[in-house]
């Protein structure tokens, strides 16, 4: 197998270096393998929107320059807690430290979206309960000691360094917590404002609920783009596409609710770490991707996937384990942070993230050679299509009417039973037309072993295909003609089939599954299988 096929998303702050620099490392990271750039908005200041521009038009250039389609992903803060300026004298904490934190000006550090803090955490010390706080993903632990005006007095319990924007997780006491509204944060509606335009998804942090989507999908419908913009975009889809970030143990218990409202799911591990305790991220972990899986979405596996290469050319044995099992668990993408963000070694990083992902796809699932290791790859793809009638079942016993019509079985059903011929009938690749994605979705869900190649109408659409594992999009030209929808699709299957040609992923021969809706405007109405020798 030449291709990997799991994603890799990598993450960028502004770019201190020249626009040349800027390119070339954008390039590098390319080619290296990176399909989408998530761009941290945690560490990007308002007023920075020209350098931030400037960085998604580099992307977009060196994209079509090297023929790849790649995602941008906007990375909102959302409503975590996080350290605004560090003094440069307090950058390095030894233990036995102590720190005056909180929102006063007289504090050592302040923090911002920190509504509550000081109360909650002075009382739990009036009460003699233990509180501390976690910087960062854990890696420095500050124990409260006493209340001083506006502020927390901290002691430090190790050694650790702190930085501008770095997060951080009360353990010990519940902070005051209601539905996400952007408007609480300044920040975040500036970023949505500048980005929403020039990316293709958004994340949002600390998602507690599908409430906290609608309301961050609202606010771009109201303020920022037109759900009829949306839709020429997305392919009929009216609401922005939302990146939900599992951290809390609030997001995973209403998992159910935030997989149906998101278009993906990060599985955040830094502070789902620190709020569950790290014992229980790993079962947190399949669990969300399981769910993910039935339903199709897509699910990315983020925090510390290579951290030693932060300061190593190499990965320790722990991490590549790690990122074979996000594998082998169902992860569709896997996330490097501050590997590419301030390591010493991000091109090196995406390069070892891809090698253990071609090693673990050819061993697992892709490049099957014994039958009976087939015949249990084929009962995998059997099993999930199982658990996802199931789903459906118990969803049609506390769910809306409106929520049951929006499940398109019969499109579910046609990507499972194409994935199924390519076993059965040894179909060499998989054909699909789909003018929201949905379609591409749904098949990458099942790991196909063969190509999928997806054609779609808008580059919108072909760019969130980045986040779909084996899926090679391409552009076609949209054939209006309602009346004669089966001649279209002819003509768009054949155009298809001759830039798949050209890229060399199909050559004549082939036998091919071809599925495709009939249903004219509607997207998501995929009722087409048609098995061909091309």
């Amino acid at each position: 197998m030449k291709d990997r096929k799991t994603r890799i998303v990598v993450t960028l702050g502004l770019l201190p270096e020249s626009t040349k620099k800027k390119e070339n490392f954008i390039h590098d990271l390319i080619n290296a393998g990176a399909d989408v750039f998530r761009l941290n908005m945690s560490h990007i200041k308002i007023g920075e929107e020209d350098e931030l521009l400037q960085l998604v038009d580099i992307i977009r250039k060196t994209s079509t320059k090297l023929s790849k389609p790649v995602a941008i992903m906007t990375d909102l803060q959302g409503p975590k807690i996080r350290l605004c300026e560090v003094p440069e004298h307090l950058t390095t904490v030894n233990r036995g430290d102590r720190l005056k934190i909180g929102d006063a000006s007289n504090s050592d550090i302040q923090v911002r979206n920190c509504s509550g803090f000081t109360e909650a955490i002075g009382k739990a010390i009036e009460d003699r309960k233990s509180v501390t706080i976690n910087i960062g993903d854990g890696s420095l632990v500050l124990r409260a000691v006493n209340t001083v005006g506006s502020s927390i007095l901290f002691k430090a319990e190790n050694d650790g360094k702190i930085r501008t924007g770095q997060g951080v997780t009360v353990r010990g006491v519940r902070l005051p917590a209601g539905s996400y509204k952007i408007s609480n944060y300044p920040h975040d509606m500036w970023s949505a404002k500048v980005m929403a335009e020039y990316s293709d998804l958004i994340a949002l942090s600390f998602v507690n609920s599908n409430k906290d989507i609608e309301n961050l999908q609202h606010f771009i419908s109201d303020e920022v783009m037109k759900p009829d913009v949306i839709a020429e975009r997305y392919g009929g889809v009216r609401e922005y596409p939302i990146v939900a970030k599992i951290e809390t143990d609030e997001g995973v218990l209403n998992i159910e609710n935030i997989v149906d409202r998101a278009f993906g799911i990060m599985v955040a591990r830094g502070d789902m770490g620190v709020q569950l305790g790290l014992e229980y991220v790993p079962l947190a972990q399949k669990e969300i991707i399981r769910k993910c899986n039935i339903w199709g979405k897509p699910v990315i596996v983020a925090t510390q996937m290579l951290a030693s290469m932060v300061n190593s050319t190499e990965p320790t044995r722990a991490e590549v384990s790690d990122v074979a099992n996000a594998i082998i668990d169902g992860a569709d993408a896997l996330m490097l942070s501050d590997e590419t963000a301030i390591g010493k070694y991000p091109i090196e990083s995406v390069k070892t993230i891809d090698t253990i992902c071609k090693t673990v796809e050819k061993k697992t699932y892709y490049k099957i050679n014994k039958p009976d290791f087939e015949r249990g790859t084929h009962n995998t793809v059997d099993n999930l299509y199982k658990d996802f009638e199931h789903a459906i079942e118990e969803k049609k016993k506390t769910a809306s009417k409106k929520t049951i019509l929006s499940i398109d079985e019969t499109a579910h059903f046609v990507s499972y039973t194409s994935v199924q011929a390519t076993y059965l009938l040894d179909c060499d690749a998989i054909l699909a037309i789909s003018k929201s994605g949905a379609t591409a979705r749904r098949l990458a869900r099942f790991k196909p072993k063969v190509p999928v190649i997806v054609g779609t109408y808008t580059d919108r659409v072909r760019n969130l295909c980045s986040l779909s594992p084996g899926i090679t999009p391409l552009l076609l030209t949209q054939r209006r003609d309602i009346a004669d929808r089966i001649r279209c699709l002819e003509e768009e299957f054949s155009e298809l089939e001759r830039k798949a040609y050209k890229k060399k992923i199909l050559k004549k021969g082939m036998r091919v599954v071809r599925i495709a809706g009939l249903g004219g405007e509607k997207f998501g109405e995929t009722n087409l299988l048609h098995i061909v020798e091309i």
